[in-house]
């Protein structure tokens, strides 16, 4: 007691916590199996000690719902401070605020949705993405994910990286690029799914696009052209980009309609 808690020490931690709470909850309460459930289901009947009362039922009701509230409030605790243990080798790459780095190729992943953070490292822990001798990021980003323990630990990351405040692209300059072609060529392929301002939609699978670096959006379109991205036969929103991306082999449209998702806010 008393001894400052690392993150190795978070479930230990919580255990103790959550076991002292209980002790204090048994002083006031008797907590008996309930007879003849199922065992996959199984339910516990609360007796007092006391003959019940108005009174003491409602401050019962009070210590069950603390009870609750705190091991739920312990529960995210633990989850934030591993979620961040887990993303730590990441920021090698992708940055502490997941602000991502051209260098590398690492785009910038901060604020992503959380849905579509799931899916992509189940793809690369599933090896949906990541496999194809031409992808050599994939591949890195393969073997990073394969460190993580489970789908749990996954999920924890997901949620970590969508939690940190978005930051916009890096190379937003238009150049050369006509604009208006570049939104000619965006509403009549890339709406439909991923909005007219590029905020993506889940019902669809679409990811949000504002704000992620063109050199990676680029990179992602000639791996769906060549199959090192969305060739997976699981990979059924892959396969979509794959079908869309081959209508933008002109290095022109390509270019200019690039530059147009670059106008829209992160």
């Amino acid at each position: 007691r008393g001894r400052p808690r690392t993150a190795g020490s978070n479930f230990d931690g919580i255990v103790l916590d959550i076991l002292s709470i209980i002790v204090h909850l048994c002083n006031n309460l008797r907590v008996i199996p309930a007879i003849g459930q199922p065992s996959a289901s199984i339910s516990m009947s609360v007796r007092l000690r006391k003959p019940t009362t108005k009174a003491t039922t409602i401050r019962q009701m009070r210590i069950l719902l603390q009870l609750s509230f705190l091991c739920f409030g312990l529960a995210n605790t633990a989850i934030a401070a591993d979620a961040a243990k887990l993303y730590a080798p990441c920021q090698a790459c992708h940055g502490a605020k997941g602000e991502g780095n051209r260098k590398l190729g690492a785009p910038n992943i901060a604020g992503m949705d959380v849905w579509y953070l799931e899916r992509q490292l189940d793809n690369f822990a599933n090896g949906r993405r990541g496999t194809s001798p031409s992808d050599t990021h994939g591949a890195q980003m393969k073997a990073a994910v394969a460190t993580l323990p489970g789908a749990a630990e996954r999920q924890a990351v997901a949620t970590y990286i969508a939690a940190m405040p978005r930051v916009g692209a890096g190379d937003t300059a238009s150049g050369k690029a006509d604009l208006n072609n570049g939104k000619t060529q965006y509403n009549s392929l890339c709406t439909s799914c991923h909005q007219a301002n590029g905020a993506g939609n889940k019902s669809l699978g679409a990811p949000r696009l504002t704000g992620i670096d063109r050199a990676y959006l680029a990179r992602q379109l000639s791996n769906f052209r060549s199959g090192a991205r969305g060739a997976h036969p699981d990979d059924k929103t892959g396969k979509q980009m794959a079908a869309i991306s081959k209508l933008l082999t002109d290095s022109a449209a390509e270019r200019d309609t690039l530059a147009y998702i670059g106008t829209f806010k992160p």
